[in-house]
């Protein structure tokens, strides 16, 4: 969180270029680091305007989905979930 604070205080801290050197040599950099601090501002704030995920949708691998029916090594009924089968439908592989 240290580096988010650092990124969009570049601009203000940028302003000390012009302190040491005349306006015509600091002003290149400057607009080298607003750019470079808007450009990540711009990165920060679209990763936090992200929905938030959570529960099954959020685990790794949410792309698992349940198939009922019959098993065709044992024409036993349940749910399947990739090669595990419960032969009882209230109970998890």
């Amino acid at each position: 969180m240290i580096w988010m604070g650092i990124l969009m205080g570049l601009p203000v801290l940028g302003l000390a270029l012009f302190l040491v050197y005349p306006w015509q040599v600091a002003l290149p950099p400057y607009l080298i680091l607003t750019g470079a601090s808007l450009f990540f501002d711009w990165l920060m704030m679209g990763a936090m305007h992200l929905p938030v995920r959570s529960g099954r949708e959020a685990m790794i691998g949410s792309g698992t989905s349940l198939r009922a029916g019959r098993s065709a090594e044992n024409g036993k009924s349940g749910v399947a979930i990739g090669n595990a089968m419960s032969s009882d439908q209230n109970t998890p592989a």
